[in-house]
């Protein structure tokens, strides 16, 4: 039974990894879009005042 409960325990530990990874990438990619979508906002909200 405790080798049983270990096998599951390891393989909730690898789950848990893995979606940190996921999770940290997708939360790096959200913050890039949207970094970019501010820039280009504020650049095309800009360039007509100038005008």
């Amino acid at each position: 039974m405790l080798h049983r409960f270990t096998k599951a325990s390891d393989a909730a530990q690898n789950l848990a990894a893995g979606l940190t990874d996921k999770l940290s990438e997708a939360h790096s990619a959200a913050g890039h879009l949207a970094n970019n979508g501010t820039d280009n906002g504020e650049q095309e909200k800009e360039t007509p005042a100038q005008n």
